[in-house]
């Protein structure tokens, strides 16, 4: 019985250890913040979707470009992360959408 929960054990070690390897992985071959992308690139992306095709045709009308994040950006200690990268971005002169303001401006 014993080694039954010593089997489980190990597996769940070795998941682990996997996923970090996967996180790792991404986050050596993925930048934290992209390069700026044209904002009609999300139109291809939900193209098919009224609604949010709507909302991208309004935010086109103030802002020309993106920047995406790595996926796992939002997963570790998020806000601080957050606070960071909007500091850094606004000293290197990048205007810095608050997430409050985007959503506000998609969901009008």
């Amino acid at each position: 019985m014993e080694s039954i929960g010593n089997n489980d054990a190990n597996r769940d070690e070795l998941i682990i250890q996997q996923q970090r390897e996967i996180e790792k992985e991404i986050s050596d071959s993925t930048p934290l913040v992209s390069e700026q992308l044209a904002l009609t690139c999300l139109q291809a992306e939900y193209k098919g979707d009224v609604v949010f095709t709507d909302k991208i045709q309004e935010l086109s009308k103030k802002y020309k470009f993106i920047r995406r994040t790595r996926p796992d950006v939002l997963t570790k200690n998020s806000e601080n992360l957050l606070k960071l990268l909007k500091t850094n971005l606004w000293s290197l002169g990048f205007l810095v959408l608050h997430w409050k303001t985007f959503m506000k401006l998609l969901w009008m």
